[in-house]
Formats: structure tokens, C-alpha cells, sequence
């Protein structure tokens, strides 16, 4: 169907019945004193748009929330001349009322017990603190509910423990407009209080390797800090650190034998992490050396020395226990670009070779599929005019040997590759990609799988949520400003949807880790000012 006005910058809120509600925007053309402000419901039954009443005033980039009893709340946003009063939406007249009594400009987050969360932001430039408001949409009732550490706009996300995740920046009232650090709190609906949601203790580091662990925890290992300046460069990153989901801190970890970045890390089934490989700033060469991490000590120990120095490879844990490695490249030999594979096994420690790539390739993926088998992906050699690489191959566990796999319709590498529930892999995002493609274990081809927003940079993460649905992440590019786009596919439709953007948007490079409650851990990774010290959890 069709909007009877086209508009930018609206809200669109599933209600109840499987309607959705539109409203408000700013319609083509138009500027922001004149957002819209009729409003419009969908009707999935016939895929049409129907008048739905009209705001008080109109606005745009505002907040929709649906309330218990199927009111929707429009707050926040920016109409003509201020934030303006908030509004309700009535489903059984289809008309807006002024609520009065409600804090205007506010972010509003619906809790999981049907009560909203206001905060209330601090003038610009101003000391006053920011503060949090809880309103009662069935008793109509306002409470205070604790007061922010830091100072300007927030962006609040509801966490699936009932908690909310709450990002913003630390105003300075001596110099408002200078860049604003990313700060980050928790606010707790049992006690009404914020509490810090966690830094990175290593600082600011990009291409670390963050692995979810049995207990829930999440290990991050390594990192770069090569964009700083070279009298303040610390040295890659060897403090690894443990984040708890339960207090949403990072703790120290044990100390790696040697800083790494570009390098791999893998759980084991018995709990450890295998770290291989990866490469080291003002170190000419690759790593060739393997450590393990103990998670009752927090200690590494040794692991067995590869053939060659290899970073940007992959490893991929085999049913039996053991660790496939697969391509990268060998800083050693003017970045050759690797063909080779090798296993390690955990009995032994040691690595062996286990056949070689029709193409070597990095920046590739490799997936275990329910077989035994790893399918790789993509990639790019960096050795031959950085061809890239649109052969897929898999490896046999019972023969160590790679076989043809289809071939992608278009060549990529730095994408994602995520195994389905049904054993088919989703491909997406890297080298500038919009359309993702779908490989089939039963015909060893690959068909279109839905065509993102936006053609993404290389380097894209994924994560497959518990719903079967998969959660992307990576920057595209507006001209020459780089934006930070999630996007959701969805496995009904084989089609991507918006889903949340990261707080600091143009976050790359960064690691990402699945959740057990589902939420995803988002760690470190570099922007245009370096260096990103800081981490972000994603609720679905």
C-alpha cells in the first residue's frame, strides 16, 4: 500500500490487533517547521492506509510507545519551536489528546511491567543532572526515579532483564560544542537507581576478539591501537579482560604472552580459549605461535607454532575437538596471502597440515555446517592485485581435503556468514555489498537472500538471535561520512528490516558476541577519532 503523504523521520508502532500506527515525519520537501501531523494505521488484512486522527502539532524524530491498554505515546521529537507536550493516541476513537501532566522532551522507554520510563534531559551547557521519571499509564501517576552521572541527549534501550540500558555524552559546560565522550549507565526498575555499564579497562583498541563462555561471561582478547599518535601508542593490546552480563562490568583476565590483533579465539569444548596467530604493530611479520586460556586461572600457557606467521585467518571448532585453520596472510613474505590449512589438535597441542585452498584467500569466512563439513567463503588475495575471491570451497573432515562449493554471484570479502536452523548459510554485507545470498548444503549453490539499505563496508559481524532471525552489523557510507546501520533478516521473507543502530554509530572493526539471554555484546573497534575503549549490549 500507500501513505496518502509520503514522510521521513516517523514512527511507526505495531499495535495490539497487527495494525501499525504512522505517525507524524516530515513529507518530502518539506522542512521541520512543517512535519506532518496526521497520522495513518496499516492494515495487514488488506494492505492499505487509513486516516488515524491528527497530532496536536506536528512533529519528527520522535518517540512511539505502546502502552498496556493499547494507547500508543507520542513524546519527545521536534515540532515548531519546542519538544512540545506530550501526546496519547486512542485506538477506539483514533484521536490524540494532550498529556499535560507528562514531561515534554523526554525519551520514553515502556518497562516490562507496562510502566514508561522518562529521561529527562539536561539543558546544553547547563549543570543541572539529568533525571528519571517513571509514569503509571494506568494509575496516571509521575515518580521520581533517580538522577544520571552524565549530562546530555541519552538514547534509552530496554534490556530483556527489565533493565535499561541508558547512552549518552558527557556535556561539558565550559565547552559544549568540543567532541563528547560516549558515556553509558544501567537504570534498575527494583531500585530507581543508574549505575556505569562498562569500559574497556585496556583502553581504546579495534579488531579485538570477544568469545562467549559457557557461564555466560564474555573473554575479549587483543586489539589495535594503531591509529594513535606515536608518543602516546601503548602497544597492542595483552590485558585481557571478562565482561559480566550479571554487573555489566569488564574485569582483568590474565595477561596475553605477547600483544596481537587480526588473530583468532576459540572455545574449546572443555571451556578454554584458543587464541592463534594474529599480528603485532612495529613487529615485522606474522604470529605463528598458539596460546591457550585457562578460565579457572585466567592464565595462558603455550600451544604449539604453526608452519608460518598467518592474521585475518580463520579457525573453526571440529565435533571432535579439534581446531580448523584456514588461509590469512604471512606478513613475513610481503603479505602473501595463504592457501594453506592446518589443524590443531588439543590432545597434542601441535598443528598439521589438512589440505590446501583451490585460491588463498583472507578475510573470508568459514562455517561448520551440521555435517562436519566447513564451508568457505569470500575473501580476497591480497598478493595477486587483491582479486577476490567468489569460489566457494568446502573442507572434508574424512579425506582433509577442499572441493568446490558453488560460486557467489557476487565476489566478496570482510562479510559475515551465518549457519540457518535449517543448514543453509546466509551471506551477507563486506566489499560494499547490498545483496546477500544464501547457500544450499543440498544443491552446493547460492540464490539472493534479501538486499540490505544499505551496500555495507567490508568487515560486517553477524549474529544469529534465538528466533531465527539474524542481526547485522557494519558502516556504510553517506558521501564521505561513515554511518552505522544494524539491520535484521528476517527467515520468513528472506528480507531485511531496520532494527536499532549502535549508540556510536560509526563504530567498525569491532568484535560482537551472542548473548546467552539473546541480547549481543558489541566491543571496542575504531571510528574517524581513533579508537573506541568502550563496549554496547543489543536487545532484540
Amino acid at each position: 500500500g500507500s501513505l496518502a503523504e509520503g514522510r521521513a523521520f516517523h514512527s511507526a508502532t505495531r499495535l495490539p490487533d497487527g495494525r501499525v500506527l504512522v505517525v507524524g515525519g516530515i513529507g518530502e520537501a518539506a522542512t521541520l517547521a512543517e512535519a506532518e501531523v496526521l497520522a495513518e494505521v496499516w492494515d495487514p488484512t488488506t494492505g492499505t492506509f487509513s486516516p488515524a486522527g491528527s497530532l496536536t502539532q506536528g512533529r519528527a524524530y520522535h518517540g512511539a510507545t505502546l502502552l498496556p491498554d493499547g494507547r500508543v505515546l507520542i513524546s519527545d521529537g521536534s515540532p515548531p519551536g519546542s519538544p512540545g507536550t506530550p501526546e496519547i493516541w486512542n485506538p477506539l476513537t483514533s484521536t490524540f489528546s494532550p498529556a499535560a501532566s507528562l514531561p515534554g522532551g523526554a525519551a520514553a522507554t515502556a518497562l516490562a511491567d507496562g510502566r514508561v520510563l522518562f529521561i529527562v534531559d539536561a539543558t546544553f551547557g547547563d549543570e543541572t543532572t539529568p533525571t528519571a521519571q517513571v509514569w503509571d499509564p494506568l494509575a496516571d501517576t509521575l515518580s521520581p526515579a533517580g538522577s544520571l552521572a552524565m549530562g546530555g541527549t541519552e538514547h534509552a534501550t530496554l534490556l530483556v532483564d527489565g533493565r535499561v540500558l541508558v547512552v549518552g555524552a558527557d556535556v561539558g559546560a565550559d565547552d559544549p560544542s568540543s567532541d563528547l565522550p560516549a558515556l553509558a549507565e544501567i537504570w534498575d526498575p527494583a531500585t530507581e537507581t543508574f549505575s556505569p555499564a562498562g569500559e574497556l579497562l585496556t583502553g581504546e583498541y579495534y579488531y579485538s576478539r570477544a568469545t562467549a563462555l559457557p557461564d555466560g561471561r564474555v573473554l575479549v582478547v587483543g586489539g589495535s591501537a594503531e591509529y594513535r599518535a606515536a608518543d602516546e601508542w601503548p602497544g597492542d593490546a595483552v590485558l585481557t579482560e571478562v565482561w559480566d552480563p550479571a554487573t555489566s562490568r569488564f574485569s582483568p583476565a590474565g595477561t596475553l604472552d605477547r600483544g596481537r590483533f587480526l588473530h583468532t579465539s576459540t572455545l574449546l569444548p572443555d571451556g578454554r580459549v584458543l587464541v592463534i596467530g594474529g599480528a603485532e604493530h612495529h613487529v615485522f611479520g606474522g604470529i605463528a605461535s598458539a596460546v591457550v586460556w585457562d578460565p579457572v586461572t585466567s592464565t595462558y600457557s603455550a600451544a604449539g607454532v604453526m608452519p608460518e606467521g598467518r592474521s585475518s585467518h580463520t579457525a573453526t571448532l571440529l565435533p571432535d575437538g579439534r581446531v580448523l585453520v584456514v588461509g590469512g596472510v604471512d606478513m613475513t613474505e610481503a603479505d602473501r596471502t595463504l592457501a594453506s590449512a592446518l589443524i590443531w589438535d588439543p590432545a597434542t597441542a601441535t598443528f598439521s597440515p589438512a589440505g590446501s585452498l583451490a585460491e588463498p584467500r583472507v578475510e573470508h569466512t568459514a562455517t561448520l555446517l551440521p555435517d562436519g563439513r566447513v564451508l568457505i567463503v569470500g575473501g580476497i588475495d591480497w598478493t595477486e592485485s587483491q582479486r577476490s575471491a567468489g569460489a566457494a570451497e568446502i573442507w572434508d573432515p574424512e579425506t582433509a581435503t577442499f572441493s568446490p562449493a558453488g560460486e557467489l554471484d557476487a565476489s566478496r570479502w570482510g562479510h559475515a556468514a551465518v549457519l540457518l536452523p535449517d543448514g543453509r548459510v546466509l551471506v551477507v554485507g563486506g566489499a560494499w555489498r547490498r545483496l546477500s545470498e544464501i547457500w544450499d548444503p543440498e544443491t552446493a549453490t547460492f540464490s539472493p537472500g534479501g538486499e540490505l539499505a544499505r551496500a555495507r563496508e567490508a568487515r560486517t559481524t553477524a549474529a544469529l538471535l534465538s528466533d531465527g532471525r539474524a542481526l547485522v552489523i557494519s558502516v556504510a557510507y553517506d558521501g564521505n561520512i561513515a554511518q552505522g546501520w544494524s539491520e535484521l533478516w528476517v527467515p520468513t521473507s528472506e528480507s531485511f528490516g531496520e532494527a536499532a543502530s549502535l549508540d556510536i554509530s560509526d563504530r567498525q572493526y569491532h568484535a560482537a558476541s551472542l548473548l546467552q539471554d539473546g541480547r549481543v555484546l558489541v566491543v571496542g573497534g575504531k571510528n574517524g577519532d581513533g579508537e573506541i575503549g568502550s563496549a554496547e549490549v543489543w536487545a532484540p
